[in-house]
C-alpha cells in the first residue's frame, strides 16, 4: 500500500471550470452600446497565431475543462475558425460560437452542425429601431433575422441554438 502525496490529494487546477472564453478577435461590424470587449470594426484582430490558439485548445482539454466559447468581437471574422472548430472537436470539447449571426454562411454552417457543437447569439429587440440603435449600425436587425431562417431550414436542431436576451435602457 503506497502513502498519498500531496499531488494525489490536490485537486485540478481547473477543478469546477465549465468553460473557457476565447476571444478571437475584437473586430465586429458592430458597435454595440454594451459590449464590454471595446469590439468593433477599427479593433485589432489580435497578436495570437493561429498555433497559439491550437495550443490553447491542447490546453484547454489537457485541464479536463469540458467546452470552450469562441467570442469576440465577431469570431465568424476569424479566418480559420472552422479549423478550431474541428480542432476542438477532435480534443474532445464541446463548442459554442457567440456570434451576430452576419457572416455565417457555407462551409461554416456545415461546421457549426456538427455534433457536439452550438452556435450562440443575443437578441436585443422586436423593434428594428431599437435593435440598430443597440448595435449601432443601421440594418443590422434585419441582417441577423435573414440568419436565423436559415439555420433552421437547414435542419439544426433547436437544442444546438441559444439565444441570450439582453435589457438595456436605450434614450429616446
Amino acid at each position: 500500500m503506497s502513502i498519498p502525496t500531496l499531488a494525489d490529494t490536490r485537486p485540478s487546477p481547473a477543478a469546477g471550470i465549465l468553460s473557457v472564453e476565447c476571444e478571437l478577435t475584437a473586430r465586429c461590424q458592430l458597435q454595440c452600446l454594451h459590449c464590454c470587449t471595446l469590439s468593433g470594426p477599427k479593433a485589432s484582430t489580435g497578436t495570437m497565431t493561429h498555433d497559439d490558439w491550437l495550443k490553447v485548445i491542447r490546453a484547454i482539454a489537457g485541464l479536463g475543462i469540458p467546452a470552450i466559447q469562441f467570442i469576440g468581437g465577431e469570431p465568424t471574422l476569424y479566418p480559420r475558425l472552422i479549423e478550431l472548430i474541428e480542432y476542438s472537436r477532435w480534443q474532445g470539447l464541446a463548442v459554442e460560437v457567440y456570434s451576430n449571426l452576419a457572416h455565417i454562411r457555407g462551409a461554416l454552417w456545415e461546421a457549426l452542425e456538427q455534433d457536439g457543437v452550438r452556435l450562440a447569439t443575443s437578441y436585443y429587440s422586436d423593434d428594428p429601431a431599437q435593435h440598430d440603435e443597440i448595435t449601432g449600425v443601421p440594418d443590422s436587425y434585419f441582417s441577423e433575422l435573414r440568419v436565423q431562417p436559415a439555420w433552421f431550414a437547414r435542419g439544426a436542431s433547436e437544442t444546438a441554438f441559444r439565444v441570450g436576451p439582453l435589457t438595456a435602457r436605450v434614450s429616446a
